[in-house]
């Protein structure tokens, strides 16, 4: 049980920083490369162009 709450409690943490960074993103959607949290520092794909690149 003590296991359990342990992760449990990780897991809170994890969504309430994930929830305090997204408090001022959420409806804006500039996804600014600068401050922007849900941007995707380590894409690989991005030297490729913007849109898909897998079949």
């Amino acid at each position: 049980m003590r296991g359990a709450r342990s992760g449990q409690r990780g897991r809170i943490k994890t969504l309430t920083q994930l929830r305090d960074q997204l408090d001022g993103c959420i409806g804006c959607g500039c996804l600014s490369l600068k401050a922007c949290p849900l941007r995707n520092v380590d894409d690989a794909m991005a030297q490729q162009g913007a849109g898909p690149h897998f079949d």
